[in-house]
């Protein structure tokens, strides 16, 4: 049970830390009392996009992860379809 724990606490932070950069930057870009200029914005646009693909890849990761291990573990072999997403798989 401490592996599963560390393991959810783990793709927690991870999926959390680009999450947290795209929240920022675009809550930035939206503040209606700060004008930004153009460079600026495309920093902040740029920061947006690299954390969201880091983010749509931690995300196949974890998908590819579920599957191998689903093919590869006697016991995952058991669970009925769709059971692991409660762990982030």
């Amino acid at each position: 049970m401490r592996l599963q724990d560390d393991f959810v606490s783990t793709i927690s932070h991870e999926l959390r830390t680009p999450l947290g950069f795209i929240k920022g930057y675009s809550t930035s870009l939206l503040r209606q009392d700060t004008k930004w200029d153009d460079a600026t914005q495309r920093e902040f646009l740029s920061i947006i996009d690299e954390e969201t693909d880091r983010l749509a890849k931690l995300i196949e990761d974890m998908l590819e992860f579920g599957a191998f291990a689903k093919q590869n573990d006697p016991i995952l072999n058991f669970l009925p379809s769709g059971s692991m997403h409660w762990c982030g798989m």
